[in-house]
């Protein structure tokens, strides 16, 4: 009986020590997590939850090298208007250092320029350290700048405040850096892959993302010490070094994937030297920023591409504003039409593409950059130190790093259509990641299946899925809302013809506070065309889930 009765808890306590010291034998990749919220008066952009200090959860910007930066609870003077507000601002009276204060005494202080693409002005930021939890590991000492009174600098030299921060990802062949300090000894600050390699909790000093989108919901992936294969499609540039050091650019088309072509082309190429003789064959050299927003290209580039889209150049703000009230508007952002990027590779003989559909192109500007919510094309003008592809073409691209090899890596990432994690972990001496064998075309092209979700209470749906015990499931159906492009047809593109566009994406899964709909008079959300709205996309999911409410009862 004795013997019986302890069998079961030896038995799980021999497999939790294999497990344990399987764990502590062979780190795996580590996913970051990423916030429920989208954030950014130019976006809505994703962006990843890290909680520092004293139990406070800040929301984040993937992509900076070395340090991460943050915005302090200074720089909103206690406005909770403020832009920054919404992501949480640091406070350092709530940090977790020692009792000596040493992190205030560090004499180095980064310059406000913590992205590139987009001047910064302001004062410096303060270096600092304090714990950061990533949501189930914590780095302890991790190396931080704070920024109490930087901002963004626009062509007609406006001020504007910053909104959301932004997570370091390391740096080439780097666990920390190490600060001098007043009338003591020096400081060492953790990087967040180094670290977390250096006390073996994850296989490699590495990162891997996609910071997916908002509109169309398309989830964002970051793994520290392995990537997932399944957001890596085609081709991938392999280069050295930093991951933000400049590749060769050689050009920029315009080309319709699927159905008829709202243009009177089905590709144009050439856009990115149109009218610029300085520009030559090799094309342009380009950072690649996960701080950054836009597409910061020379203004002739931009210029030659809104040629071809009925826009209207901002000179204020250097971007470009979709002309909604234009046919063509509608067709082209939610037609099956990309913006095509050509990039010189192995040892600049190899050209690799790649897409980002015009869907992706087609943001939300809200307040305090504009009065009133306006859609606009973000290709930007206002060039300051180089020319940059942020968040607005990291839509559709994977980027990781290897620091431990000083290898990282640029490719096609897929569109909403994406399948489940397929997580490789990432060694020390890798220099190469691997491709899925999915196909991008389909990723945009098909549909999405919509798991079980819980609806804002105060709507009609006051209920989630998962009190539906057998309803849709028995059937073996699940909810699908459809994210896919518009393959025009010839009567879609016919004289002054507006698109419908694809079902609206899904706004359960995005804060009503988020800046995700336009307050202009289509009611536009980002990524969607004229006529259908969130509310129509989220009126649609509720009548569906009250017929299955009613009509599919639990036994």
């Amino acid at each position: 009986m004795a013997s019986s009765s302890l069998h079961l808890p030896l038995s799980l306590l021999c497999y939790l020590a294999v497990v344990s010291r399987v764990v502590a034998d062979d780190p795996v990749p580590f996913a970051a997590k990423w916030s429920d919220l989208s954030f950014g008066p130019d976006g809505p952009w994703p962006a990843v939850e890290v909680t520092l200090g004293i139990d406070q959860t800040i929301a984040l910007y993937p992509g900076r090298e070395f340090q991460t930066f943050l915005l302090t609870s200074d720089y909103c003077d206690g406005n909770d208007t403020c832009p920054g507000s919404k992501a949480h601002l640091y406070n350092k009276a709530q940090a977790q250092v020692d009792s000596t204060g040493s992190a205030a005494q560090i004499q180095w202080a980064p310059g406000p320029d913590y992205m590139v693409g987009l001047k910064m002005a302001g004062e410096n930021a303060e270096s600092w350290i304090d714990n950061i939890d990533l949501g189930g590991l914590t780095v302890p000492n991790a190396s931080l700048a704070l920024l109490s009174k930087s901002y963004t600098a626009y062509p007609d030299g406006t001020w504007y405040p910053l909104s959301v921060g932004c997570l370091g990802v390391g740096a080439p062949k780097t666990v920390n850096q190490t600060f001098t300090i007043t009338d003591g000894p020096a400081i060492n600050a953790s990087l967040i892959p180094g670290w977390l390699h250096a006390q073996n909790e994850i296989p490699s000093n590495s990162f891997a993302m996609h910071i997916g989108s908002v509109n169309p919901t398309m989830p964002g992936s970051l793994y520290f010490g392995g990537y997932d294969q399944n957001r890596i499609i085609g081709d991938i540039i392999t280069e050295t070094d930093d991951y933000t050091k400049a590749i060769s650019l050689s050009d920029i088309s315009i080309r319709v994937v699927d159905g008829s072509s709202p243009w009177a082309f089905e590709s144009k190429s050439g856009l990115l030297a149109a009218n610029n003789a300085s520009i030559s064959s090799g094309g342009i050299k380009v950072s690649v920023d996960g701080c950054s927003p836009y597409l910061t290209l020379p203004k002739s580039t931009c210029d030659a591409i809104a040629e071809h889209l009925p826009v209207k150049y901002n000179k204020n703000l250097g971007l470009y504003i979709w002309q909604e009230d234009d046919p063509k508007y509608s067709q082209i952002v939610s037609s099956a039409s990309t913006l095509d990027f050509t990039f010189l590779a192995g040892s600049n003989t190899q050209h690799v593409n790649i897409s980002v559909p015009f869907r992706h192109l087609n943001l939300t500007l809200t307040e305090p950059l504009v009065d009133n919510d306006q859609q606009y094309f973000p290709c930007y003008t206002g060039s300051s130190g180089g020319y940059t592809l942020g968040r607005a073409f990291l839509q559709d691209a994977f980027v990781g790093a290897n620091w431990d090899s000083k290898t990282w890596w640029l490719a096609q990432a897929p569109g909403p259509n994406i399948p489940s994690a397929e997580v490789i972990a990432l060694t020390e001496d890798d220099t190469e990641v691997k491709a899925s064998t999915n196909d991008w075309k389909e990723s945009w092209s098909g549909s999405v299946g919509v798991p079980p979700m819980s609806f804002p209470m105060g709507s009609l749906a006051q209920f989630s899925f998962t009190r539906c015990k057998q309803p849709i499931r028995q059937k073996k159906q699940l909810l699908t809302v459809s994210f896919k492009w518009k393959a025009l047809t010839p009567e879609d593109v016919a004289g002054s013809q507006t698109v419908s566009s694809p079902n609206a994406t899904n706004s359960a899964t995005s804060s009503p506070s988020s800046p995700s709909s336009s307050s202009s008079s289509s009611g536009l959300s980002t990524g969607a065309a004229a006529g259908i709205g969130i509310g129509v996309g989220v009126a649609a999911l509720v009548a569906i889930a009250a017929l299955a409410f009613f009509f599919f009862p639990s036994p």
